[in-house]
């Protein structure tokens, strides 16, 4: 089942490159209030990124290596 560890990989891979392209917009009311994940570095999606590069990796290695 190769869906298991590619779509975990490219994703994550795809949430690491455009990590600070992220728009984060909250609405309180008819006031909406927006930023850019460049302000922070995109941190937490980086690092979600890498988890799930790892998932995938993990899946891959478990499917095919034995331990």
């Amino acid at each position: 089942m190769p869906s298991g560890y590619i779509i975990p990989f490219i994703l994550g891979v795809v949430i690491y490159y455009f990590a600070e392209d992220v728009v984060h917009v909250r609405r309180f009311g008819p006031i909406t209030d927006s930023t850019r994940s460049s302000e922070t570095g995109g941190l937490a999606f980086r690092v979600m990124g890498l988890v799930l590069v790892g998932v995938g990796t993990v899946k891959f290695l478990h499917a095919y290596i034995s331990w």
